[in-house]
């Protein structure tokens, strides 16, 4: 007797993924969007930071994937911001997806 479960009784669980960008953050939501094509049985709750400056937004946005238990996806480009999302994520042990 199996106690394995189906990947499908997952799908009553929501996932939360973090959309994080520097600028519009259209090419994470995009990719995302044709991604979950594939998993059409999925409940997602998105949630997308657009033009973050700073590296306190990013600490606080870490924060709340750490809260939420959220998959953080990004496209960061400024230099400063990628290190400090990395620094983050490593530190607080998040999952990260780096689309660029």
């Amino acid at each position: 007797m199996s106690s394995s479960k189906k990947h499908s009784s997952s799908s009553s669980e929501k996932r939360n993924v973090i959309l994080l960008s520097d600028g519009t953050g259209e090419t994470a939501s995009h990719m995302m969007s044709a991604a979950m094509v594939q998993f059409p049985g999925e409940k997602v709750h998105f949630v997308r930071f657009k033009r973050i400056t700073t590296e306190e937004q990013i600490d606080a946005i870490c924060d709340d994937a750490v809260v939420s238990k959220a998959l953080v996806v990004y496209t960061v480009v400024t230099p400063n911001l990628r290190s400090a999302l990395v620094k983050n994520a490593k530190t607080k042990a998040i999952t990260t997806i780096d689309l660029l």
